[in-house]
């Protein structure tokens, strides 16, 4: 039985987030229009998530390095042991 607060609906994470992509986007169309009228937390959050937006994220893609490494090791195991 569903509790209420979600109605039933999972979603898995990609699509979470694709919502909540989704609802920013529009969040941020819409107080683009009426900002002024934000209160001034609601406008410093705002700012802040506007200087997050600029900010480069970390990249998520894992190092090449440590392959080359296990590459270059392979290559001198089979020299040495051929």
């Amino acid at each position: 039985m569903s509790n209420g607060s979600n109605f039933g609906v999972r979603l898995d994470h990609l699509h979470a987030e694709a919502v909540c992509r989704g609802i920013g986007e529009r969040m941020r169309d819409s107080m683009d229009k009426n900002l002024s009228e934000a209160p001034e937390t609601l406008r410093g959050l705002y700012a802040r998530l506007s200087e997050l937006d600029a900010e480069r994220a970390p990249s998520i893609v894992p190092s090449a390095q440590p392959a080359r490494r296990k590459a270059m090791l392979k290559q001198r195991f089979i020299a040495k042991n051929c």
